[in-house]
């Protein structure tokens, strides 16, 4: 297994290395996968056994348009895109689907053509939003100087490279590479690293070539993260490294290989509350600019996937036609990540007594003032089975946490980031907004991305505000900057709402135990009770 290259050739990190490959190992016998470690759908997908058309995720050339559209549910089937004039399923799966990997796919462009099989090669989706490389070279040495020589974090900084600093060997398409600098811009595309490319003559494909202080045999995954402490705009870089993925396996079908070293476009360590995610993309310890200490590092694979804050990309800031959720993308990234941190449904599925998870803030702003007599009075109707969640950066740890949710079939939780664990519900589940603070859209649409429902508060006259007292504050005022009480009677209510969503959902009603019996609707359940 190739590790990150150290000068004196041993690695400090082997023994924890090992132990991690260990337990992967362990987990692998532990649920019967296969040795690639993925799930059954992405096995069926990835490494189809026949060329039939249902073997495809919906992004390839032989996938026909019936599956690629099979999952996805459209309030008005008959409706259209008012831009495009397309059907909406057709508009939703092209934005928010797996038609979103097919565009980049489409868009695939050698900008460096190899003379021979040893030689580089570049290419690029267009606007250089994605790339993929072989045998390039990237000079580290200006990274200290550039960060001041104190620890100035380079991040979102468009000068990590001078020019001549990256490149290969390869006939250079200078004028159709400058055609695609339009998103000139740190987290938008690759076109600040890549206008510093040059062509040379020297070969880059190995360790002995001059140009390489360091040759680095492991595919290797560069990432330019967003904000890394925010759990929606972190999820933002793990759902386009997994769609980046996808592109690079019409190249490579071991796209998903764990063997990867993944080095982040910053001169600090990596930190993150979240980092546990990286587990299910990499064996390897996250690498930084600092950690080749100025070489000059040749890389026989390189992979510069799609960027959090690309105009129209996902998740951030997407317009979404209205009236259609269920993307298969999302769906499929939720497998992937929950199958790969062996986080599963453990509790049992039965529509007569659903598991609601409340999340508890802890911040100064938007904390529900009464939300322990909320949950007594929902444990009192003996409906439900119910968790006050006081999740933290630091405790639980992210996988348990996501645990939690995994076993929830109704998410309560105030408008913040931490409703993007709605990511990792089941299929039928239903997420409560309790109160959106003037923002529906953000998670609305995430939960139609992702294909569960969505209710939130709609009775002002039972919520109850508590504005800031401190005047200095200059968003005294904002919904977003307040406190709030809830009326607890109107709280149980929404509550069966989101609970009749669930009961009614196919999967829920296909999975239940009870999918056989008697209606299963409020009234009938508090007859019984």
């Amino acid at each position: 297994m190739a590790l990150p290259w150290r000068e004196d050739g041993f690695n400090p990190a082997a023994m924890s290395l090992l132990i991690a490959l260990l337990l992967q190992a362990q987990l692998i016998a532990f649920v019967g996968a296969d040795p690639r470690f993925l799930p059954q759908s992405h096995i069926k997908k990835q490494y189809p056994k026949s060329s039939a058309s249902s073997h495809c995720w919906g992004y390839e050339p032989h996938c026909s348009k019936s599956v690629a559209l099979s999952h996805i549910v459209c309030d008005d089937e008959d409706s259209v895109d008012p831009l495009t004039g397309k059907p909406a399923e057709e508009a939703f799966f092209e934005a928010a689907d797996f038609g979103y990997v097919k565009a980049f796919v489409d868009s695939l462009t050698n900008f460096c053509e190899p003379r021979s099989q040893f030689d580089s090669s570049l290419t690029c989706s267009e606007n250089l939003q994605f790339c993929t490389g072989r045998n390039l070279f990237l000079n580290f040495s200006g990274v200290s100087v550039r960060a001041g020589g104190a620890k100035n974090n380079l991040k979102y900084s468009m000068d990590v490279l001078a020019e001549g600093e990256i490149g290969g060997k390869c006939r250079l398409k200078k004028g159709p590479l400058r055609d695609n600098f339009e998103y000139m811009a740190p987290l938008q595309s690759w076109a600040p690293e890549l206008r510093n490319f040059v062509e040379t003559k020297t070969p880059v494909d190995g360790s002995d070539s001059p140009l390489c202080d360091v040759f680095i045999s492991a595919p290797t995954i560069v990432m330019k993260l967003d904000a890394t402490v925010s759990m929606y705009h972190h999820f933002c870089d793990f759902f386009n490294l997994y769609a980046s993925l996808l592109i690079n396996s019409t190249f490579h079908k071991d796209s998903f290989d764990l063997d990867v070293n993944i080095l982040v476009w910053e001169n600090l360590d990596y930190q993150s509350s979240f980092e546990d995610v990286f587990n299910a993309f990499t064996v390897n310890p996250i690498l930084n600019l600092d950690s080749f200490e100025e070489k000059t590092v040749c890389f026989k694979n390189l992979l510069m996937p799609l960027l959090p804050r690309m105009p129209f990309g996902l998740f951030y800031n997407t317009p979404i036609i209205d009236g259609c959720r269920n993307s298969g993308l999302f769906q499929a990234f939720s497998e992937f990540v929950t199958y790969r941190l062996g986080v599963h449904r453990s509790a049992p599925i039965d529509a007569r007594r659903l598991r609601v998870t409340m999340l508890s803030r802890r911040t100064k702003y938007r904390r529900v003032l009464n939300e322990n007599s909320l949950v007594s009075a929902l444990t009192a109707t003996g409906r439900y089975d119910v968790r006050l969640a006081h999740f933290t950066h630091a405790h639980p740890t992210f996988v348990v946490q996501m645990q939690e949710v995994r076993n929830t079939d109704i998410l309560v939780g105030m408008h913040g980031a931490g409703l993007t664990h709605l990511l990792f519900l089941p299929d039928w589940a239903c997420v409560f907004e309790l109160y959106d603070c003037g923002d529906p859209g953000c998670y609305t649409d995430l939960a139609r991305l992702r294909g569960v429902h969505r209710v939130s508060w709609d009775n002002p006259d039972l919520v109850f505000p508590e504005e800031d007292k401190d005047a200095r504050n200059p968003h005294r005022g904002h919904a977003k900057f307040m406190n709030y009480a809830f009326d607890e009677a109107e709280f149980v209510r929404k509550i069966d709402e989101a609970a009749e969503l669930v009961r009614q959902n196919k999967v829920m009603k296909d999975t239940s135990p009870s999918r056989n019996k008697e209606s299963l609707s409020t009234t009938k359940l508090r007859d019984e009770l």
